[in-house]
């Protein structure tokens, strides 16, 4: 908008498209356009500015640049004077079995990521934590499951102190519902301890599971629930 043409109306295009195994995005517009014979190689240099009467920082194409990158992607840019200019951006597509271990929330207490092979949204606790911290890690889990799509929560709670029956409850009755709504299909519990660690504490979720026909399981490692989860996905394909 700052670097449009005076005496003509705007006109901005956003295009994409699907080529193969990337994703094209596109935007044009009619602007004034870019000498870039002159600011080329430096269009997206941190505080790069190519013209000093419009407002700027010199920080916004510099920061699409690096996340285009950090998603392996490219950036291109096509410009005439007094016609337009056209930015590119190239992404690669990954099926969920390229996605291991995508990271969706971690602090000192808990390690929340997305493992691609298995379609499971994994907690690995790190110690005991609040109900605060309890709370804002199943939230994180909640979200990777439905941006993800992920049928399979594994729960590693080996380091993990419990929580209390008010937080257990809110879990059960708050969190499993919305769950069950993204179609979640089986929930892991890790511990060292395997079968054993089952307790009375577990009784309301796995009630909550037997009701809305959630596999409900107990394992003693996390390479242990990756298998069983294989196992189970081609069983039920």
């Amino acid at each position: 908008f700052k670097y449009k043409k005076e005496g003509v109306d705007l006109k901005v295009e956003v295009k994409t498209r699907r080529e193969g195994d990337k994703f094209i995005l596109q935007v044009c517009d009619n602007g004034r356009g870019i000498d870039l014979d002159k600011f080329g190689n430096s269009l997206f240099k941190l505080y790069a500015r190519i013209d000093a009467s419009a407002q700027g920082k010199g920080v916004g194409l510099y920061l699409v640049k690096k996340q285009v990158e950090a998603m392996n992607g490219t950036i291109e840019v096509a410009s005439k004077l007094n016609v337009g200019t056209t930015f590119t951006i190239t992404l690669p597509i990954l099926s969920s079995r390229q996605i291991r271990h995508q990271v969706a929330f971690e602090n000192q207490v808990v390690k929340v990521t997305f493992d691609g092979m298995t379609e499971a949204s994994v907690t690995v606790w790190q110690k005991a934590a609040a109900s605060e911290e309890f709370r804002e890690a199943i939230m994180a889990n909640l979200e990777k499951i439905r941006e993800y799509s992920a049928k399979y929560w594994i729960n590693d709670t080996t380091r993990f102190g419990g929580v209390s029956e008010e937080d257990n409850t809110w879990f059960v009755e708050e969190i499993m519902p919305r769950a069950t709504r993204l179609d979640l299909k089986a929930i892991v519990i890790v511990h060292s301890l395997g079968k054993g660690f089952d307790s009375p504490h577990w009784s309301l979720l796995k009630k909550f599971c037997a009701q809305h026909n959630i596999v409900f399981a107990f394992k003693s490692s996390l390479e242990e629930a990756g298998i069983f989860l294989t196992t189970l996905r081609s069983d039920n394909s």
